[in-house]
């Protein structure tokens, strides 16, 4: 696989991951830290 190929993909998949990090950032809390209390899930978005 070309470099330049596989930097593009890598770019676009972080990107992707990026903008829903940015776009739902509640959701992607609660489902990386799974035992973050309520209180503390508006606080880390």
């Amino acid at each position: 696989m070309d470099t330049t190929l596989a930097l593009t993909i890598i770019g676009l998949v972080l990107s992707i991951i990026g903008i829903v990090f940015i776009a739902i950032p509640k959701v992607v809390n609660e489902k990386t830290m799974s035992d973050l209390p309520k209180e503390a899930v508006d606080i880390s978005a």
